[in-house]
């Protein structure tokens, strides 16, 4: 493994005419935590997607863990490192919570029974929602569908969580609470690249934020630094 898990270089895609991405290139360091912010139609979303391999680029290369991942579907880059949430809580309505986190733990794992259980519960834990364990998602608050998204995507102990917009809908209480989440799993060695229209959630938890206009990347580097950029300002506040 080198020192990043995740390289893109030249990341572009088309939707007929439009184009969605750009030339887009960065690099997440290993414990890096990186917002990334962009107005609607900015492509955000789509930048998601191509990494996680839901849509492939026209154009560059993903790689990740040092590995070229461009083709792979977005099961054989989860068992490479790589998690992800959807903006959209996708829970299996007739499952509990507890066979919801296990649902991809026993379709990426090769783990024995046992030790996939245990994952379970661990994931469980880190988000707070052991006690939820054995409840339907339909018993859940906002706030806790999105932990369970949280711990879906943890249940395999990646080396990278994209957190796709975990905080929309949430009170500004609840904003706070999976800010302080994803700031403690990153301690624990997780690099977190978190896709937010929220613009105080992502000052709150990156170190380092990328912004994106119109499928181009027009600030990366330091978050105190990007936020005071002209040219962010002019995106988000016009002239």
């Amino acid at each position: 493994m080198t020192g990043t898990v995740l390289e893109l270089k030249n990341i572009s895609k088309r939707f007929g005419g439009f184009k969605a991405l750009t030339g887009v290139s960065f690099d997440i360091a290993l414990g890096e935590r990186i917002g990334v912010l962009g107005p609607n139609g900015a492509g955000k979303s789509t930048l998601v997607n191509c990494i996680a391999g839901t849509l492939a680029c026209d154009t560059g290369v993903v790689v990740l863990n040092g590995q070229r991942v461009n083709g792979l579907p977005p099961h054989k880059r989860a068992q490479m490192g790589l998690a992800r949430t959807f903006q959209i809580p996708r829970p299996y309505r007739s499952m509990t919570v507890f066979e919801n986190v296990s649902i991809p733990i026993e379709f990426l794992s090769k783990d024995r029974a046992l030790e996939q259980e245990e994952k379970a519960y661990a994931a469980l834990r880190l988000v707070g929602l052991e006690s939820k364990s054995n409840v339907l998602p339909e018993k859940l608050s906002q706030v806790e569908l999105r932990k369970l998204e949280l711990a879906k995507a943890l249940a395999l102990d990646p080396s990278l969580l994209i957190a796709d917009e975990v905080m929309a809908g949430l009170s500004a209480s609840e904003v706070d609470e999976i800010v302080a989440l994803l700031r403690d799993l990153n301690g624990r060695g997780v690099a977190v690249l978190l896709i937010e229209h929220i613009m105080r959630a992502v000052v709150a938890f990156a170190e380092r934020v990328i912004v994106l206009v119109t499928g181009e990347t027009i600030a990366d580097g330091p978050t105190a630094e990007v936020m005071k950029d002209e040219r962010v300002v002019k995106a988000y506040l016009g002239e």
